[in-house]
């Protein structure tokens, strides 16, 4: 299977929040999620603050598909190219589908993943707003969806140091 623009973002644990760069395909938990945890424990030694400055401080370009490749080191980049960098407080629910915030005095990593609600979210929350529609089908019935948000929500807060989880099941909800 080739690669999917499943969007998300490696962060950095700060406070309530978290800061990060953008990661462009395949970032569901099945590989990207993986793909740092294997990072972490083969590359870095479980160095997580090393794992941080190289993914994050060093790419602010962010991923076409980490490891592999970086918008911010490939031919064509120009200079003046913007940062891809986002917080919990900008980064778009619609457009980053997944984020992993890494914890590294708790050797800790939080899952989120976007999730439609019909609820506005409080005050605070980052959240991307949709409208009601009506959908006519080709039979001629109709269907209202109702006002909606998106947003992020933690979905699993997994140890570094434990044994690796399950992706399927985190990807899976």
């Amino acid at each position: 299977m080739g690669e999917m623009s499943t969007r998300g973002a490696i962060a950095r644990q700060q406070g309530d929040g978290w800061e990060g760069v953008y990661q462009h395909f395949d970032s569901y938990p099945t590989v990207l999620g993986k793909k740092i945890w294997q990072q972490l424990h083969n590359g870095y030694n479980m160095d997580i603050e090393r794992f941080l400055t190289e993914s994050i401080d060093q790419h602010p370009g962010g991923w076409s598909s980490y490891p592999d490749r970086c918008y911010c080191h490939w031919e064509g980049r120009e200079e003046n190219d913007p940062p891809m960098t986002m917080t919990n407080r900008d980064a778009d629910p619609l457009s980053i589908e997944w984020v992993y915030a890494l914890a590294p005095q708790a050797k800790m990593m939080a899952i989120f993943a976007t999730e439609n609600v019909t609820k506005k979210p409080p005050a605070g929350v980052n959240s991307h707003h949709c409208e009601s529609s009506r959908t006519i089908h080709l039979d001629g019935t109709e269907e209202t969806d109702p006002e909606s948000w998106y947003v992020h929500r933690l979905i699993k807060v997994i140890r570094l140091d434990g044994p690796e989880p399950n992706w399927d099941a985190i990807e899976e909800g």
